[in-house]
């Protein structure tokens, strides 16, 4: 390699600045997203159960 060459190389990795998960959120494959949305789902309907849950307690609490 020429000398050039090597200090091209070496100034561009003193700039390079890496963009960590940046560059990952495009290489999602369809399983991880499907397995992403079904734990969505069974978050909202968990949070619905106790959300329900608060407001009904006092209401149960004297029946």
């Amino acid at each position: 390699m020429s000398k050039d060459f090597d200090d091209k190389a070496l100034e561009f990795f003193k700039s390079y600045q890496d963009r960590d998960m940046m560059k990952w959120q495009g290489m999602m494959l369809s399983a991880h997203t499907a397995a992403l949305n079904k734990e969505r789902q069974r978050s909202k309907i968990e949070y619905k159960k106790r959300r329900q849950r608060k407001i009904l307690q006092p209401f149960l609490r004297y029946s």
